[in-house]
């Protein structure tokens, strides 16, 4: 033991001789004295403890944010990524000539429905005389009865310059404002998985061929003439999307806001639209002009690596939705909200996907236990995280942001550009008829790009040069010391080991000696005989 421990002294010694990083070779040197020793012992210490403070800095920055977002350098154009899809709503969802003709009771499940559908007041009265939920069928059956039907809501399209039946591109979509139509959404097949049940039959028509589309894996190469989700053809309000649109308010029973008009979302094709919360409104007798600047986020495939706590995103394979078959935080907040109202109220509210085809629709009597849910901080308390905490954003995402002008239809007589006007009376047109415009601003915008902000390389990088600045630390210093603390001591006690068990004993000693001795005679007297018999001796082959 006492002689690996001098082997390992003396591989330190050759170490501290011979190595390449600075000051070490002091520490050995027999030359100094004590206390210059010591100085660059301590020296050393101190360097190698303030580089690494620095590296650890540098590795607290390459863990904790790994991510870094910047402008792509490469311009997106507008015919790459889908035109939004547009979701109108009347603010009034029931009409009042439907109301008149059903006659309901207050006791029955349509009074409850209208109730809910006009956000008028409950009281407690109407909780208590409420046992049951309403089933899917029933509410899906009243909203397509007494709602108004996307054909007299759509009077006339126009997409890229072009007129469109409103009733082919326009489908019926149900969103937590009640029945509404929605333009350019992605098909149910391709929004939800095959487990979720859809409530509105809201087929694509034949001429349209479904794409399934998400903003991470785009378009596929070879598209057809029709398709849909559909792309822009330019920029400008002439090749963008144009709607006429009809409020019928003579037969409004309620409304869903303090006026009467529309209700606008521009969202992702790959989303369920959330009307009523982030709508914007549209007053009817007048023309407005929405000015769309796409905001799209990408990301690069060597953040994959990183963990999505510390990248604040998930790839759309990372974390499968139930109802959605595309990820997006707004999809994975309503999915959670759903089994949140399954869970605590035994109901989801009617604009949800399905995955129980046995669960209920929640009705009046289920409002407290909404309403505590909606309110409260912790979605799981158990968990105690909310829907917020658990839904990350998508890596990849597309939203729209629309900047909103708005004039009023004039009312005088003369000729106006939309002709299609001019068979209204002009009285109707300003208390009815809404104009809306799309369009793109420009031919192409850039994008958000996520990439790594401190890479392996970048991270090596710093740390070798903090090493290299404090010690002349390099990777050849790495194998010296490997070298020196293994592989050279391991290798000096190996052969200390192996001389040891060959080293011959006196006896054999001697008998070697004596054999050497009897040779080198022997040899001597034959050079002699050959000398007398006439042969030179360096003749002789033989060797001493």
């Amino acid at each position: 033991m006492k002689k690996n421990k001098e082997v390992f002294v003396q591989s330190t010694k050759k170490f501290c001789d011979t190595t390449t990083l600075h000051g070490f070779k002091y520490i050995y040197d027999k030359n100094l004295s004590i206390f210059e020793r010591l100085f660059f012992g301590i020296s050393i210490a101190a360097v190698c403890v303030v580089s690494t403070n620095f590296i650890f800095n540098v590795y607290q920055k390459w863990n904790k944010n790994p991510v870094i977002v910047g402008i792509d350098p490469v311009l997106t154009f507008i015919n790459k990524v889908p035109f939004p899809a547009i979701t109108i709503c009347n603010m009034n969802q029931v009409l009042k000539s439907k109301v008149v003709e059903g006659n309901y009771s207050k006791d029955s499940a349509e009074y409850a429905m209208l109730l809910s559908l006009c956000n008028i007041a409950v009281t407690p009265d109407m909780i208590s005389n409420r046992t049951t939920s309403t089933n899917w069928d029933t509410y899906s059956s009243f909203l397509s009865e007494c709602a108004q039907p996307c054909s007299a809501m759509l009077l006339k399209c126009t997409f890229g310059g072009i007129v469109n039946n409103c009733s082919e591109i326009f489908l019926p979509v149900l969103t937590d404002e009640g029945l509404c139509c929605v333009f350019n959404t992605v098909s149910t097949q391709y929004m939800f998985t095959r487990s979720a049940l859809s409530r509105i039959n809201n087929s694509i028509p034949n001429r349209y061929v479904p794409i399934d589309w998400n903003i991470e894996s785009g378009y596929p190469p070879d598209l057809p003439q029709h398709y849909y989700p559909r792309v822009a053809t330019g920029p400008g309000e002439s090749l963008g999307f144009s709607v006429i649109l009809n409020a019928e308010v003579d037969d409004y029973y309620c409304s869903s806001t303090n006026t009467a008009g529309f209700k606008i979302l521009l969202h992702n094709p790959t989303e369920t639209p959330l009307v009523k919360e982030m709508g914007l409104t549209l007053q009817a007798g007048y023309e407005t002009k929405f000015r769309i600047m796409p905001d799209k986020s990408d990301a690069n495939e060597d953040i994959r690596s990183i963990k999505p706590a510390y990248r604040q995103c998930v790839f759309n394979n990372e974390n499968p939705l139930l109802y959605y078959r595309t990820y997006s935080r707004r999809n994975c907040e309503m999915e959670c909200e759903a089994q949140l109202f399954l869970e605590k109220c035994n109901c989801i509210k009617y604009y949800m996907p399905r995955i129980y085809s046995n669960s209920s629709v929640c009705g009046i009597k289920d409002i407290p236990c909404i309403q505590n849910i909606s309110r409260s901080s912790t979605a799981f308390k158990s968990k105690e995280m909310t829907c917020i905490d658990i839904c990350m954003p998508s890596c990849f995402d597309l939203t729209f942001l629309p900047v909103s002008f708005s004039a009023p239809i004039v009312t005088e007589d003369f000729k106006i550009r939309e002709n299609f006007i001019q068979s209204y009376n002009r009285s109707y047109a300003k208390s009815n008829i809404a104009i809306v415009n799309f369009y793109y601003k420009e031919n192409s915008f850039r994008s958000s790009v996520k990439s790594q902000y401190i890479g392996i390389t970048e991270f090596l990088s710093n740390t070798g040069g903090l090493m290299g600045l404090f010690i002349g630390f390099s990777f050849i210093s790495l194998v010296e010391i490997f070298y020196y603390a293994v592989i050279k001591p391991f290798s000096s006690i190996k052969k200390q080991q192996k001389g040891e068990k060959k080293a011959p004993t006196k006896r054999k000693i001697r008998v070697l000696y004596s054999s050497r001795y009897h040779r080198a005679l022997n040899s001597r007297t034959y050079i002699g005989a050959m000398t007398m018999n006439g042969y030179r001796a360096n003749r002789c082959p033989c060797r001493i």
